[in-house]
């Protein structure tokens, strides 16, 4: 085959530059805060991405199941994930966020 061509006057894009140009297209919103999440908590081992995919999808259950794994280790996103299982109507969410005091 022919070889790659290379402008003898324009540098290279690197990698990051090229991807960059393809970002304002992605096609999964919040996805990125997902994975910010997940990298926050990379030193603690969760094994339930069934949750966390049901919970993005929009069960209460699962969101109501991941805030109780939060619990021992993170108490503003166990927080986070009750209020988000109340607001969509789990009860047992509704009830957890009245002991902690938290505004539905």
């Amino acid at each position: 085959g022919l070889p790659h061509h290379t402008s003898p006057t324009r540098p290279r894009m690197s990698v990051s530059a090229r991807a960059a140009q393809f970002a304002p297209f992605a096609a999964l919103t919040g996805y990125e805060e997902l994975v910010k999440e997940a990298v926050r908590l990379t030193d603690k081992k969760i094994e339930i991405d069934a949750y966390r995919l049901a919970a993005y999808c929009g069960h209460s259950y699962a969101m109501y199941r991941i805030a109780q794994h939060y619990d021992s280790i993170d108490r503003k996103a166990a927080n986070n994930c009750y209020l988000q299982a109340a607001r969509w109507g789990y009860q047992p969410a509704r009830y957890e966020c009245e002991q902690r005091g938290l505004t539905i």
